[in-house]
């Protein structure tokens, strides 16, 4: 089975490949991911004693990716449009210089009292410190530090679209300031998966946006794989300090976190389970309803451990089961395939208005592409995605932080020109 689901795999990315002739198409970034996963099971197969056998359940893996390519391609069949005279280009303003200077404030203060806390209560490092005085609720973060991150992360894709075209040099300094504050909000707080959909989306803006030839395009990308790569591992030793763990291999970690989703899915698939009808999905909007004062259930994010893989523990089920939880594997599929539709909207977004707001919901929307073989960022972090849409509008549209520019020549300059020449990249 094993075999069986590794060559679907493969076909399904081959197919995308020949159709859309782009890495950074959706559909053909989704079937890599996922082959990264079922490929690594197949190898790990072959020079193990005990190998994971996939079940039945694992050809919704394939199945997936292909429902997602089919609903893509009918919402998005043009492969480019070229349109040199309409080409949106922003310059930050004042307002945006001063809401840096604000953000910096406030990141020195709430950083300042995090190394408070962590003197006081030192635990194995730094990092395990504070994440440990939060999670037992020791340490309480500011109210607006979870907003703070979010809105950091869209800021800095924001900028890194004019330092990228070369616009207003002297503005690079402030993309410098915002970009350590990013790390500073997102490397402390939220883990690997905070520097992923800083990175990721990083990527992406690159190659849609610089002028760089293919070869050193990809080199950028082999420097970037390599940093998520050390990221993980790094964090793999903050966060597994105790001393029970320290012999432990940070490959096994590592082969955990690649393939213990897609294990643990099929195995939680072929046993028997309750649905929630709904209260997934909908999650979001019981939660708010919970706080106005509704009496509404909702439920945790925090899934159950069970053993995957060689012993490993992990609570991450994909994308899938976050769904399946309410009505069954079917509709999860049919979730992927409204994905399809999504991405193929957003990709004709981006095309026709060409601008900066789109391109950054673009580029971000990679990030939940890229976990889909571990956990669900979609409905289960809905509210992230309301707060990346304000922040993307509020930083490129609305007109208080940015304002339209053209060369003297009458010239747009701009991103189309690189987005609609797109061939591997």
């Amino acid at each position: 089975m094993n075999l069986i689901i590794l060559i679907l795999q493969v076909l399904v990315l081959f197919i995308n490949i020949q159709i859309h002739k782009k890495l950074l198409k959706p559909p053909v970034f989704l079937a890599l991911i996922w082959l990264v996963p079922i490929a690594v099971i197949n190898l790990v197969g072959l020079f193990e004693e005990v190998k994971y056998e996939f079940n039945e359940y694992a050809i919704i893996f394939p199945i997936g990716c292909m429902l997602f390519s089919f609903f893509y391609l009918l919402i998005d069949k043009k492969k480019c449009i070229l349109n040199k005279n309409n080409i949106d280009v922003k310059k930050i303003t004042i307002f945006f210089k001063i809401f840096i200077l604000i953000e910096l404030f406030l990141v020195m203060y709430w950083f300042i009292d995090v190394l408070k806390y962590v003197n006081t209560n030192f635990k194995y490092n730094f990092w395990y410190t504070y994440k440990w005085g939060v999670s037992v609720e020791e340490y309480f973060d500011p109210f607006f530090i979870p907003y703070l991150r979010t809105a950091s992360r869209i800021i800095t894709l924001v900028m890194l679209v004019n330092y990228l075209k070369k616009i207003y040099k002297k503005d690079n300094l402030w993309f410098y300031f915002q970009l350590i504050i990013t790390i500073i909000l997102n490397f402390l707080g939220q883990g690997r998966g905070g520097i992923f959909s800083l990175i990721i989306p990083m990527l992406v803006i690159y190659l849609l946006v610089n002028n760089d030839s293919k070869r050193r395009k990809g080199i950028i990308v082999a420097l970037g794989s390599v940093t998520l790569i050390a990221i993980f591992f790094i964090y793999a030793r903050m966060k597994d300090p105790y001393t029970v763990n320290a012999d432990k291999s940070p490959f096994l970690s590592f082969e955990n976190y690649l393939c213990g989703g897609v294990i643990s899915l099929c195995e939680w698939l072929n046993g028997p389970h309750q649905y929630a009808y709904g209260a997934y999905t909908f999650r979001f909007f019981n939660a708010l309803l919970n706080r106005i004062g509704f009496d509404v259930e909702v439920v945790s994010m925090v899934e159950d451990y069970v053993e995957n893989i060689h012993g490993n523990v992990g609570n991450v089920y994909t994308i899938y089961k976050w769904y399946a939880n309410d009505f069954g594997i079917i509709y999860a599929l049919f979730i992927q395939g409204m994905l399809g539709v999504v991405y193929g909207l957003i990709s004709n977004k981006l095309r026709r208005n060409n601008n900066i707001f789109w391109l950054v919901i673009y580029s971000t929307m990679f990030y939940p592409l890229f976990m889909q073989f571990f956990n669900d960022q979609y409905l289960s972090n809905f509210s992230i995605w309301v707060q990346i849409v304000f922040w993307a509008w509020l930083f490129s549209k609305c007109g208080i932080f940015m304002t339209d520019i053209k060369q003297k020549n009458n010239a747009y300059i701009g991103i189309k020109d690189n987005i609609n020449k797109m061939y591997i990249f």
